[in-house]
């Protein structure tokens, strides 16, 4: 309920609004009432309220200068104001000063009930956006320790830590990649396909605006088996599929029983959708995820030296081949996401031995594989980080090779990389040379075909203007060179394992920072 002050100098209408309303039925309380506005600021100072309903025309302290004064101390209250028709100049100055919104006198009902209603939506999606900020950051060790009681709060006032166990589930939709999703209305969707799931359980639905995953940490009915458990979330992920024609993914952690191990649960969920992923499986358990702990393939100590004898020759080729021989043991192993993170790391390791180095620091492994689809994307990522962080130096030993004519190439796609028509033919009609001796000696110096340089070039590009700029991601993905913005972010996940939405959110965050 949302607690509402009155403050009007007419007692009739005070009255009136006091008694005349249905405030609950409408998701309000009625809690206090003032007579003018220096009465309404002394109440104020000794609790909040969520609503203030103003008069404009007060003697003494009139509506605009106490909203004005509530402004200025910071009150987390919205205001309505009350006016009449020969007021009204002052009902859109006190627009100005941030008030929701005015109401004519004399108080038309539908117009007044429906003003309320309107309130009451902004305030709850306002508390809904603020509970999904606080539980991301206290899920991903942000802030824990000033998070950690409003989560315990919240939690408690859904009745969940009072019931005898609680699972923690993450849902993933391909639907998240699209940078124009709202995440409240989604979030209003998802509780319409999980009723059935949650009929009778305690529950809380939020997101995590780090992973973009739903967040249900829902109570274990005591009497249902696991196997009727799983098979509702089943149920449930057909259903999101239908609804929303998008890819599912679904984790789900063990059973706990204290609010301390509330972390430990989001992991254990977060490895469990990972390891989804790694599987190509669409719903997996924790407690399968530990079963096959063990069992993985581990990088041998003669193919790390093999990695970094390649890349010490700049031999962009061969760190190809031995990077996909290691991935498709990975994938016939069946190796769990921790395990190929565990391995990726250790081939990264090899970089710094043999002189490379990166910049690229948005890309901690971990993330950007947890972002990826499969296995093969995971090796396709990590070819094109080892290409994006070799090629000065495979360029180098290119121009030593004296072939100008992929050097020509290079210099002239990094020139058109923003028309959407750029190929192969183009390029070989400009240069005057036919098509396949192009795309033969291209591939030859530089390791991988022309297609594949002309995409990471505008990929390159892209990161950049997702960085420094605050554009849209169908903007940046017509100014490289994509008619089509789901392709271009598919293609950017696939270059970088990470979405432009999420590299975007990157950026912001650092800049809120930096201004700190």
């Amino acid at each position: 309920m949302l607690g509402v002050i009155i403050v009007d100098d007419e007692i009739l209408i005070r009255k009136r609004l006091v008694f005349g309303f249905d405030w609950e039925a409408m998701g309000y309380r009625m809690e206090a009432e003032a007579g003018d506005g220096g009465e309404a600021l002394l109440l104020m100072e000794k609790r909040q309220y969520d609503v203030a309903i103003i008069d404009i025309a007060m003697p003494g302290m009139n509506g605009i200068e106490l909203s004005r004064k509530m402004k200025q101390l910071k009150y987390p209250t919205e205001v309505i104001i009350l006016t009449a028709h020969s007021d009204f100049s002052y009902a859109k100055q006190a627009l100005q000063n941030g008030v929701f919104d005015y109401v004519l006198k004399p108080i038309h009902e539908p117009e007044f009930i429906d003003t309320l209603k309107r309130l009451r939506e902004k305030i709850c999606h306002m508390d809904a956006v603020l509970h999904t900020k606080i539980f991301s950051d206290f899920f991903h060790d942000m802030a824990k320790a000033d998070g950690g009681s409003t989560v315990l709060e919240v939690l408690e006032q859904n009745n969940i830590l009072n019931q005898e166990q609680y699972m923690l589930i993450l849902i993933h939709m391909e639907t998240f990649e699209n940078d124009n999703t709202d995440m409240m209305e989604l979030l209003a969707q998802f509780r319409g396909y999980s009723q059935s799931l949650l009929e009778g359980r305690e529950s809380l639905i939020t997101y995590d605006i780090y992973e973009d995953n739903i967040v249900i940490i829902v109570s274990c009915v005591k009497y249902e088996s696991e196997e009727t458990f799983i098979n509702s979330l089943r149920q449930l992920l057909y259903e999101i599929k239908e609804q929303t024609k998008s890819g599912v993914q679904i984790g789900i952690s063990l059973a706990h029983k204290e609010f301390a191990k509330l972390g430990k649960a989001y992991q254990e969920a977060f490895s469990a959708i990972n390891n989804a992923r790694v599987l190509g499986d669409e719903l997996l358990t924790y407690k399968e995820v530990k079963k096959r702990k063990h069992e993985y393939y581990k990088v041998s100590y003669q193919e790390l030296k093999d990695f970094q004898y390649y890349l010490v020759k700049n031999d962009f080729a061969s760190c190809s081949r031995l990077i996909r021989r290691i991935f498709d043991n990975m994938e016939n192993m069946k190796n769990s996401f921790e395990s190929i993170t565990l391995n990726v790391n250790r081939l990264f390791t090899e970089l710094v031995y043999a002189g490379v180095f990166s910049e690229l620091e948005i890309y901690e492994v971990k993330q950007a594989l947890s972002n990826l689809g499969s296995v093969e994307e995971m090796a396709d990522w990590c070819e094109n980080v080892i290409f994006n962080l070799m090629e000065n130096e495979i360029r180098g030993t290119m121009e030593n090779k004296s072939l100008p004519i992929v050097e020509k190439a290079c210099e002239y796609i990094r020139a058109h990389y923003q028309d959407p028509d750029l190929n192969q033919g183009q390029i070989a009609e400009v240069l005057a040379v036919s098509t396949s001796y192009i795309s033969g000696v291209f591939k030859k110096a530089m390791g991988i075909s022309m297609i594949q340089y002309i995409t990471m070039v505008r990929m390159e590009k892209a990161r950049e203007l997702l960085l420094e700029e605050s554009m849209n991601v169908k903007v940046v993905a017509e100014q490289t060179g994509y008619h089509d913005e789901y392709y271009f972010s598919r293609c950017f996940k696939k270059q970088y394992g990470l979405s432009p939405l999420q590299v975007r959110k990157i950026a912001a965050a650092r800049r809120l920072k930096s201004e700190m």
